[in-house]
């Protein structure tokens, strides 16, 4: 990020941290962890350099394959918003280059409904700062909003500001219609008549930048003052609840609390106790730093134990809340093949609808994840089952999984099925051909019993012929 090629100036640097902060050393460039769009094949990423003494933020459209600019990028993250906090000039406040000097871009970038959101927190809370949110298009590098998390108050220097998004390192969580970010130390008053600053928040945007809904600890003016900030941990989002609240968001808190709170219901402000949203809890952590995970054990759980029906129904919202998970779709995929009476009852389809279904669901987590040979070999045994056999579907997918074999062993496995697809269509020599491949001593009994398989078929093929073949011409005289 340092070249002409990717926009920076003659004699650009990374940043050593004693010019901003040694809360990252030696050296700051790129933090936040990029994102990918894998339809695409774009890589975005924000880097941070100096030039020339100037500090500066460019976002990056890389192709995965040459790592060469796309859309034109990169673009310099700049931005104004109204406000009259610290640090604004004629009630406007702006993203520029000093802003840029003690910027943080912790939290990782997030793609979702064709915006990438860059946020940024503060080098150890610099005073006079602020917290930011910014989307682009994914398409044009455009900035389609900047939001600012503390952009009026000013009564204090050591307090006012700041706002800080950094998340530990998560991005901002999203669903179809709202992204969700947690906000550190910093001034509050969302809550008044045209407030604005959300210090220490959970807060809900549009895909515009609008707050919808947000959230404030009755406490936050003590997590403010004691840097105890509800923006250490990334919110996490977990739907299909059976319960009055089905769509729920889980965050926690340099505090050690755990909140639970209700997407369509965050709660906004209670100054007399946290009453009013599902849940908060007190653990005997000093501090949360990271995110809650929700993985798909629940689901694998209903796989393997029953109802399967479960299974089903849980791997679904597994990809409504994260549909770029090639793992999810891969697990529902096994599901649907190995429980196959389960699949034609759950969705009332018949039994080569459920393997089609199966290799749907397969398509997509290969597609998220291109080299994984399990997964691929996975897509090829399902055709096995399909009747009539459609042989040169299978051989293509075993090709595809020939390509992504990562050793001699994979790749002699894969020659097995080419020797079996060609037996069961009856083209014998091709079938020995991929067998006479396999040199692997593990591969012994199986390639033996394919080559008395190869050599019975075709004798049973050569007398079924000879049986329907037409009675020779009598001989004339």
């Amino acid at each position: 990020m340092l070249t002409a090629a990717h926009g920076a100036a003659a004699g650009a640097t990374t940043i050593s941290s004693n010019t901003v902060s040694t809360d990252i050393a030696p050296e700051v460039g790129i933090t936040g962890t990029p994102v990918i769009d894998p339809a695409s094949k774009i890589l975005y990423v924000v880097a941070k350099t100096v030039e020339n003494g100037t500090y500066v933020h460019r976002l990056h459209a890389l192709d995965l394959a040459t790592g060469a600019e796309r859309l034109g990028g990169p673009v310099k993250i700049s931005a104004s918003v109204p406000g009259s906090g610290l640090g604004s000039v004629g009630d406007m406040l702006r993203f520029d280059a000093a802003a840029s000097r003690y910027a943080l871009q912790r939290p990782g970038l997030t793609l979702s409904g064709g915006v990438v959101f860059v946020a940024f927190g503060l080098h150890l809370d610099r005073n006079g700062f602020h917290g930011w949110v910014m989307g682009y298009d994914a398409q044009t590098l455009a900035q389609r909003f900047a939001f600012c998390v503390t952009p009026d108050q000013k009564t204090s220097l050591s307090n006012d500001g700041k706002g800080g998004v950094w998340l530990s390192g998560a991005g901002l969580a999203a669903d179809s219609t709202y992204q969700y970010f947690s906000s550190g130390n910093g001034s509050f008053n969302a809550n008044s008549t045209h407030g604005r600053d959300y210090g220490d928040s959970v807060i809900q945007i549009t895909k515009t930048g609008s707050v919808a809904k947000y959230f404030t600890p009755f406490d936050e003016a003590t997590l403010q003052t004691q840097d105890t900030d509800l923006g250490s941990g990334g919110p996490v989002l977990v739907t299909g609840q059976n319960s009055a609240h089905p769509r729920l968001l889980i965050t926690a808190a340099k505090s050690g609390k755990i909140y639970v709170l209700d997407r369509d219901d965050m709660g906004g402000f209670n100054p007399d106790g946290d009453t009013q949203i599902i849940q908060s809890m007190k653990t005997p952590a000093s501090g949360i730093f990271g995110s809650a995970a929700v993985w798909n054990n629940l689901a694998n759980h209903y796989g393997h134990r029953s109802p399967v029906s479960k299974a089903f129904e849980y791997y679904a919202k597994a990809i409504e809340l994260n549909p770029s998970e090639s793992v999810y779709y891969h697990n529902f995929g096994t599901t649907v093949y190995l429980f196959r009476k389960d699949a034609r009852e759950f969705y009332g389809i018949n039994e080569q609808q459920v393997f089609d279904k199966a290799i749907e669901l397969y398509a997509k987590a290969i597609k998220l994840d291109p080299t994984n040979f399990p997964l691929a070999s996975d897509i090829a045994q399902t055709y096995y089952g399909i009747k009539p056999t459609r042989t040169e579907d299978a051989l293509k997918a075993w090709t595809n999984t020939l390509h992504i074999a990562h050793d001699e062993i994979e790749r002699e496995g894969v020659y097995l099925h080419f020797a079996r697809l060609k037996l069961h269509a009856e083209r014998f020599d091709e079938a020995r051909a991929h067998l006479s491949a396999v040199t692997n001593a593990m591969y012994d009994d199986l390639k033996n019993r394919l080559a008395r398989n190869i050599e019975e078929q075709e004798k049973q093929a050569k007398a079924a012929k000879e049986t329907n073949a037409p009675p020779a011409a009598p001989e004339k005289k």
